[in-house]
């Protein structure tokens, strides 16, 4: 080792030399935490939507609030019919089928169908700052 690599070693030693272990797993779990909850409340502060504010029709039995906002979407995007002789997708009771369709499953598939649907619903979030059912269609 040259004698200039010594004396930055040496003044890197003497400056990290009051921290002990103890003091710097502080530092780190702190700092871990604080960093947690900073990207947990961005998170929290960026899945907020306008459609949170809208209810799900009373004639759905298995579909709350959330996922019925997420199958509309989904019909809007997955079923295009504008420019069609097709009717339109509000006028077909898509979601009411869908909601039929769960209610055949069993709870636990039903539970982790919905576990899933969510997890699409705000993995959005990460890429593109929104949910998927606020994204524009392009």
């Amino acid at each position: 080792m040259t004698e200039s690599r010594k004396q930055v070693a040496g003044e890197v030693a003497a400056a990290i030399a009051p921290l002990s272990r103890r003091r710097f797993l502080k530092v780190a779990l702190w700092t871990t935490a604080g960093a947690t909850a900073l990207a947990a409340g961005g998170f929290a502060f960026l899945r907020r939507s306008p459609r949170d504010g809208l209810a799900a029709p009373a004639n759905l039995s298995y579909l709350d609030a959330s996922r019925y906002q997420l199958f509309v979407r989904l019909a809007e995007i997955l079923l295009p019919v504008t420019g069609t002789a097709l009717l339109p997708v509000e006028k077909v009771p898509v979601v009411a089928n869908v909601d039929a369709i769960l209610g055949a499953l069993h709870p636990d598939v039903r539970k982790q169908l919905f576990m899933g649907l969510s997890l699409f619903d705000n993995a959005a979030v990460i890429g593109h700052w929104k949910r998927f059912v606020d994204l524009s269609d392009e």
